[in-house]
């Protein structure tokens, strides 16, 4: 039976490092990809506030001729819409890092137990 010990213990942790490296890869690939969607996020932040911008200019413009009270609500709900579409993309933009940070602890701790915990089979 001791013959037999060692090799299946060697199986044993080379599955387990198997196993880590798939891990590792398929993290890597998920963090590369939510890295990719968090830069196209934040370009389309950047975008959507110089549109924001334009639009606060634009509402400026407005506001200095003799428009009527109708017009100004108008505009003041545009840009109130504007601001409110932005804080939530802040927000998500927040979530999305947080939920990568986590992602990457969760498996970082997962990619160390498992060479940490393997305890002698002897006893």
């Amino acid at each position: 039976m001791n013959r037999w010990l060692v090799p299946v213990l060697c199986a044993v942790v080379l599955a387990l490092v198997c196993v880590q490296v798939f891990f590792i890869q398929n993290n890597r690939a998920f963090q590369r990809n939510v890295a990719s969607e968090l830069a196209a996020v934040k370009t389309e932040l950047a975008e959507t506030r110089e549109e924001n911008r334009e639009l606060r200019a634009a509402l400026e413009e407005l506001q200095s001729s003799d428009l009527d009270v109708i017009v100004e609500e108008a505009g003041d709900a545009l840009v109130t819409g504007w601001n409110s579409m932005l804080d939530v993309l802040e927000s998500e933009l927040r979530k999305a890092e947080e939920a990568m940070r986590e992602r990457r602890e969760r498996n970082d701790s997962k990619s160390e137990t498992p060479q940490n915990s393997n305890p002698p089979a002897e006893q």
